[in-house]
Order: structure tokens, then sequence, then C-alpha cells
């Protein structure tokens, strides 16, 4: 049995508290049926770089190749590649854009942005 435990830097410290409790509820049952594990791990995952809110890295990449593909197609004062299109270039939801960069979806077709 595997059992991880983990919460982000807002978790309540009532929330923390409940799951600390919980794993010494559970970890004091397993004993005393005789079935706790021969190696307890625990271990320390806040070094890890994790960005529980917000874009990942790779979606922040798409945006920036999105918002190059359009200011190169901007041509006599007007975007010439479609957003779907584009979206689809630089292999990337429309929604997705629109949730992180609301702004280039707004004004996508202001050449003047």
């Amino acid at each position: 049995m595997l059992l991880l435990a983990g919460w982000n830097d807002r978790a309540a410290t009532t929330d923390i508290a409940l799951a600390d409790l919980f794993i010494k509820s559970l970890l004091r049952s397993l004993k005393q049926v005789g079935l706790l594990p021969a190696e307890l791990l625990m271990c320390n995952t806040e070094s890890e770089s994790v960005k529980p809110y917000g874009a990942r890295d790779d979606t922040i990449q798409k945006i920036q190749e999105l918002r190059t593909s359009r200011r190169e197609s901007i041509k006599g004062g007007q975007v010439t590649l479609k957003w779907t299109r584009g979206c689809q270039l630089a292999g990337i939801t429309p929604s997705i854009v629109k949730k992180y960069d609301p702004e280039l979806y707004a004004r996508w077709y202001d050449a003047t942005f």
C-alpha cells in the first residue's frame, strides 16, 4: 500500500492537522493488526518545483509561440493569421489561451497590440 499526502502553500492549518491526524491514526491501526509496513518512507517534497496554480511551462511557451506567429503575420496594418489557425499552429486550444492570456484573446485582430 502506498499513501501519499500533500498540500500546497495555501492549505489551511486545520486541513494539514487533519491530514497528519489521519496518517497517524492509519499507521496506528495498521500496527495493531500486524500490517505495519516493513519500511516507512517519509519524504519532503517542498524542494521540488511544483506550480500548484497558473499555467504550466509548456503552456507559457506555446502562448509565446502564438504571440510570435501573430506578430509575424501582421501585414499592411492587419493581422492576417486567423485566431483558431494560430492556436492550431502553436498546438494550444483557444480556451487555454483565453484563460491564461485574456488580453491576447481579446485583442488578437488589433494590429497595434
